[in-house]
């Protein structure tokens, strides 16, 4: 590429450019940059996450689980030491809990949960409703995170204000005293850490909207088979 003095111009470049030798490395120049441009273009879109994989990921452990299929689970309530145990399961759009006492038929529509008539067994369904207990993970703050070295599960716990859930379920109180009380969700995972278990502990935001004398007000839910 040099002139006959020995120096590089344009001039000389552009005479190498069109000899046979500048052609074909003109050839390979072309194309190894075209394959980075290519490379630099589809890393970047790699990089970008659809707003569904932004909320799949916005937990440590995976929801997906219990979000995509149908599964069979268990619903405690525990009121002032008394339970109330319910057996359900989710075909679909449909979710069915019974008790002792009878079949209770629910229908998921936009998201939220439809009882289906009669008398509603539960008071307040959004806990049972798996996308409304995401958004009350969402606001909650994660406060731990531990690992049971004999089964390899994993437990998380949060804290979530009473101001913070009736805000969430449109509920109001006149016991502005306690709004700022904190309850403890404790989330439980596999060792793959699949979503299994919700236990909410809900004395304090139950004391202002019931506004009772409660010692305890507890749900578990605890996800057994999932199936398609």
């Amino acid at each position: 590429m040099k002139d006959e003095n020995g120096k590089i111009t344009i001039k000389s470049i552009w005479k190498w450019l069109r000899s046979d030798t500048g052609k074909k490395a003109s050839f390979f120049i072309f194309y190894f940059f075209f394959f980075l441009f290519i490379f630099v273009l589809l890393s970047s879109g790699d990089n970008q996450t659809t707003p569904q994989q932004e909320e799949g990921t916005s937990f440590p452990y995976s929801i997906t689980n219990i979000e995509a299929n149908n599964y069979s689970f268990s619903y405690i309530l525990t009121i002032n030491d008394t339970n109330y145990e319910y057996l359900g399961e989710r075909d679909n759009n449909t979710l069915t809990i019974n008790d002792d006492t009878g079949i209770y038929i629910y229908s998921y529509q936009n998201g939220n949960l439809t009882f289906e008539g009669g008398d509603n067994p539960l008071k307040y369904p959004e806990f049972l409703n798996i996308y409304d207990l995401k958004t009350i993970l969402k606001t909650a703050t994660l406060q731990s995170e531990t690992k049971l070295t004999t089964t390899n599960e994993y437990i998380y716990t949060y804290e979530i204000k009473n101001s913070q859930l009736l805000n969430l379920l449109n509920l109001t109180t006149d016991l502005s005293i306690d709004i700022d009380l904190d309850n403890e969700i404790i989330v439980k995972t596999n060792s793959n850490k699949e979503f299994q278990e919700i236990q909410l502990d809900l004395l304090n935001f139950m004391k202002i909207v019931e506004n009772a004398e409660l010692n305890t007000y507890t749900i578990t839910l605890t996800y057994g088979d999932t199936y398609e």
